[in-house]
């Protein structure tokens, strides 16, 4: 979100609320929150649910009681409402979603003391393996499949997916230069198995939407000159709901339903299975965008006690002998 987009939504929220008091430490919390995203480079629209208690945990050390942690929650929920409600009038170019909220997903207990960093929900854990993600592709649209097969293979954002032009790509050496802010690109690579599927799109099927020749975006529509935040995510969830892999797991406060997989999850399995198969975390760091190698391990590394006895018992050094 831009500044002048920032100082709308600020303006908002300070006018919505009556004592001055509590719209100064709204408008503070949100700021220290906008200015974390940007350390983890993300942003107020590209951060979901799993950020969000990773930020919640953080600032349990920082706040002595349970009412500041529930007027930071309060805060940022009425931002996203209004990001939503500023979104519906043109007034800023934040997509809202209603689903998308990740302060409505968010499900702790603020007064328990290790809820925020050992209560995980059942989103937070899920993630797919490629057999699954190959169910989700099954009678895809060409431009559905790549989709999908692009977040699974790069560990792409959605917000990056949406703005991969054709100048980023190079096919000769699979790989795609993400625009981060600030000049901070990165590369990401994709496998061979993409090649017959991405030169179906770039060279015939994309031809056919209407805003092809005026775009340099690899996924341009049928009207706008790329596809949008909101569109991605309905390719990901109506994917694994025909997949039989879709399901319910909450419903937020304002009655939506809470659906499992949802495009963060691709890039979870990506994060998943690039560790299982070996690759070390400060390679995976940069490969997701991350701006440290702790965020990357907070976020992804889930060792479980059973799996720490097992790797004492595997790799711990022993004495032979001893007493008897």
């Amino acid at each position: 979100m831009n500044e002048q987009d920032f100082t709308v939504l600020s303006e908002m929220m300070r006018s919505s609320l009556n004592n001055q008091d509590t719209a100064t430490n709204y408008l503070g919390h949100l700021r220290r929150f906008r200015a974390w995203c940007a350390e983890q480079d993300e942003s107020l629209e590209t951060v979901d649910v799993v950020h969000v208690k990773q930020y919640f945990h953080e600032m349990k050390s920082y706040y002595s009681n349970t009412s500041s942690l529930k007027q930071l929650r309060a805060s940022l929920r009425l931002a996203y409402r209004q990001m939503g409600e500023l979104t519906k009038t043109d007034r800023i170019a934040y997509e809202y979603d209603p689903e998308r909220n990740p302060v409505e997903q968010l499900s702790i207990d603020l007064g328990e003391a290790d809820s925020l960093k050992a209560q995980s929900t059942k989103q937070d854990l899920q993630y797919l393996k490629p057999a699954e993600v190959q169910r989700m592709v099954e009678d895809r649209s060409v431009r559905d499949e790549l989709v999908i097969r692009l977040m699974f293979q790069t560990g792409m954002r959605v917000s990056e997916v949406i703005n991969v032009r054709l100048e980023d790509i190079d096919r000769d050496e699979r790989s795609i230069r993400i625009r981060g802010k600030g000049a901070k690109n990165r590369i990401v690579a994709y496998q061979p198995s993409l090649d017959v599927l991405l030169e179906r799109w770039v060279n015939v099927h994309r031809e056919a939407e209407f805003h092809a020749a005026d775009s340099a975006y690899l996924f341009p529509t049928r009207n706008s000159e790329r596809i949008s935040a909101l569109t991605v995510r309905d390719v990901v969830l109506r994917a694994a709901e025909d997949a039989g892999l879709q399901e319910v797991y909450d419903t937020s406060v304002d009655g939506h339903e809470l659906r499992l997989i949802t495009p963060h999850t691709l890039r979870h399995s990506f994060a998943m299975a690039a560790l299982d198969r070996g690759m070390n975390l400060k390679l995976l760091s940069s490969a997701l965008g991350h701006a440290d190698v702790s965020v990357t391990a907070d976020t992804y590394l889930h060792v479980s006690n059973k799996e720490i006895i097992e790797g004492y018992q595997r790799f711990g050094p022993t004495i032979v002998g001893g007493r008897n």
